[in-house]
């Protein structure tokens, strides 16, 4: 779009690509021309704004998407170790196989005990009230965010002695869901109270008996994966009334975890076959026979 000034008059021109090729139009002069510059130039604005939204919108989805892929990869080498620390191992990269059946196994066992940190020695002079718990995480978390090494063994320390901390504050599928939960109840605390009851509700039905820790890791991760398929359904109910390019990548997005959720279904049925929950005999909990395929 363009001006061009003739005898002391300017005259607004149009030229766009077609086929490869430049088509020229005249357009004219005067106000009427004034008002088709007006105009075209509107557009330009408005195309331009419809770019830079389409474009922050797939970044948020793409990083949305990555962190996910991570989240994907923690969880199944945390099921991975659980597998090998049980005596398993990866047959011909398909199959889990188990070394050594042996029915009295107990993880617990062969698990690297910590030793309790040393106290320092008891004040000789008078001192003030003995901070709570919760002070003391807030001076220890404070002082390891500057940074210093002894510090953060300090904090370390201190969640060794609080584990409970350590299970609320590092429970990864606990934050992913609660991040997911976020999006599709917003400021709705009752919609919110309710999806996490029914969660409780359908993460009971799917752990079997004295559960172990791979079974409850599996069930989390097809929890969450639910969670994700519901919230496409929620933020996107009508996909053909989005624009082309977003409807793709929204499309391609909703796929992608209906898959993960349709795999991570398998893998928990998998478990369930091949590590029967543990039975209690006498005063102990003991592990039943393990329906896998033998070593060759």
């Amino acid at each position: 779009m363009t001006w061009t000034t003739h005898n002391e008059r300017k005259f607004y021109h149009r030229f766009r690509k077609v086929g490869g090729k430049v088509e020229h139009t005249y357009v004219g002069t005067g106000p009427l021309a004034r008002l088709a510059a007006e105009c075209d130039l509107h557009q330009r604005q408005q195309r331009q704004l419809y770019r830079q939204e389409r474009d922050r919108w797939i970044a948020a989805l793409k990083q949305e998407r990555m962190d996910q892929q991570n989240l994907d990869l923690h969880v199944e080498m945390l099921l991975r170790a659980e597998l090998l620390f049980a005596g398993f191992y990866l047959w011909h990269r398909c199959k889990w196989r188990k070394r050594d059946m042996n029915p009295t196994y107990n993880p617990q066992s062969h698990r690297v005990k910590t030793s309790p940190p040393r106290q320092p020695p008891p004040a000789t002079q008078a001192v003030s009230r003995p901070r709570t718990i919760a002070e003391e995480l807030q001076r220890l978390v404070a002082a390891a965010n500057t940074g210093h090494p002894a510090s953060r063994q300090q904090l370390r320390q201190f969640l060794v002695q609080h584990p409970n901390i350590t299970r609320h504050c590092g429970d990864l599928m606990g934050h992913a869901k609660e991040t997911l939960l976020r999006r599709i109840s917003s400021n709705d605390a009752l919609l919110g109270e309710s999806i996490r009851l029914e969660l409780e509700r359908l993460k009971q039905e799917l752990l079997p008996p004295n559960p172990r820790a791979v079974h409850l890791l599996a069930v989390e991760r097809v929890l969450l994966n639910f969670i994700e398929i519901h919230l496409y359904d929620t933020l996107y109910p009508d996909i053909a009334s989005l624009d082309p390019p977003r409807a793709k990548v929204v499309s391609i997005a909703k796929n992608s975890a209906e898959r993960r959720y349709s795999q991570s279904l398998r893998t928990l049925a998998a478990l369930v076959r091949a590590l029967p929950a543990k039975k209690r005999q006498g005063d102990g909990w003991v592990t039943p026979g393990l329906k896998v395929h033998a070593a060759e």
